[in-house]
Order: C-alpha cells, then structure tokens, then sequence
C-alpha cells in the first residue's frame, strides 16, 4: 500500500473520534426536528468556514509580508501563527456560527456550546484534507483523538452562551480570546525557530494538548450531567432568562 492510500485511510481512521461526538451531541433531542437540522447547519457551516479562512489569511498574510520583510525573525513567525492562523481561523468559525444562530431559533447555553462545537468539528474535517498531503500517520492520529477544533468550539460556545446568558460583554471578549491564544500558542511553539529560544518551550505543545483533552473530558462530563438543568437547556431570550 503506497504511503497516500496508507493517510487517507489514517484520516478516515483519525475523524472517528470527532465524527462521535458529533452524532452524540447530534442524539440528544433526536425528536427535535428543528435541533437536528441546526446541528446539520452547524456542520456544514464548519467544513465552509474554510472559504473565509483562506481569504482571511491571505490578507493578513499580505500585511505581515509587507510589514515585516524577514520571515525567518521571532516576531513574524510569531505574528504569522497568531494571526495567519489562529485568529483567522477562530474568527471565521465564530463568523459561521454567528450566522447559523441568526436563521435559527432562540437558543440555549448548551445549544451555543454544541453548535459551536459542531462547526469546529466540520472545520476539522475540511483542514485534515490538507495534513493528507503534507502531515504523517502520527500528526493526524493525533489530531484526530484530541480535536483541537471541536475543543476550541465547545470553549468558544460556553463563553458566548455565557454571554448571551448573562448579558456580560467580557465574555464575549473571552469566547474569542481563550480559543485563539491556545490556538496560536499550540501553533506557535510546534515552530522549530521557536523552539531554538529555549528547550522548555518544547514542551508547550505537550501541555497545551493536555489542556485540550482535560477540557474535552470535561465538557462531555458538563453536557451530560447539566442535560436537564434549566439554567443551560433553557432557551435564552434575554440576560438571566
């Protein structure tokens, strides 16, 4: 088997774990037509949020070139993973969202969290297609049981619900803010010119996946035990309602 055949079947393998939490979130109100066809929409939404992500980064790519000529320096490799990137990425899943929750219905705190998930799990899938042709069976396996960007979602969704519920702007700040700075960060610190800096940073990635799992096992755990707690299942409709 030639090494491609051996990725894509490894990315098949690799989005399982996504493609789990995805249906189980998805199986929560199976009666409820219009929950299903939000978590479709969601999905969907993800796996095109790629489209602003590309435009978006080429912008931003285009000022960092012109702002900063060395691209080898601390400072644009730093910009570049920050802002090519993470933020582009973060910003457009959260643009996607915006959108699907404005041809939806009120939503709940949990409803956020989930459908946020849902479109970090569709960007996932969208982005894996490009690790076929440029990662290894390692990167992708681990991509895959970690997802980074459905974690990234549920954190984005549980600070945004929490703002829609308590009518607090700070947390709007934050369900931008916290996914995009570990998002940079994990990005950042895989660099091998970052790693030069000192040896320590080597080991920020490591950590940064251990956050990503401890706030995956922890958001299952949440949506689970909160199910039939009306101060998240609730639809919001105004702050504190």
């Amino acid at each position: 088997m030639e090494e491609k055949d051996m990725l894509v079947i490894i990315y098949l393998v690799s989005m399982i774990p996504p493609g789990v939490l995805y249906f189980w979130m998805k199986k929560r109100l199976k009666d409820d037509p219009k929950y299903q066809k939000t978590c479709r929409k969601a999905l969907i939404h993800g796996l095109l949020s790629i489209f602003p992500v590309m435009l978006c980064s080429f912008l931003f790519n285009l000022a960092l070139a012109f702002l900063i000529k060395d691209r080898n320096s601390v400072l644009y490799i730093t910009l570049y993973n920050f802002f090519v990137l993470a933020f582009s990425e973060e910003t457009s899943k959260m643009y996607m969202m915006r959108r699907v929750k404005k041809e939806s219905y009120a939503w709940s705190w949990m409803e956020t969290i989930i459908f946020m998930t849902c479109v970090g799990i569709g960007f996932e899938l969208s982005e894996s297609v490009v690790y076929v042709f440029g990662s290894n069976a390692g990167q992708m396996v681990i991509r895959g049981i970690t997802m980074m960007h459905g974690v990234f979602g549920m954190i984005m969704g549980y600070y945004y619900g929490k703002a829609e519920y308590t009518g607090k702007k700070i947390y709007y700040v934050l369900s931008l803010a916290v996914p995009w700075v570990l998002h940079g960060m994990y990005d950042l610190t895989l660099k091998d010119r970052i790693s030069e800096i000192n040896d320590l940073l080597l080991f920020m990635p490591l950590i940064i996946v251990a956050i990503d799992v401890v706030v995956l096992i922890r958001m299952v755990l949440f949506l689970w035990k909160q199910r039939n707690n009306e101060t998240y299942t609730a639809a919001i409709t105004g702050p504190g309602e």
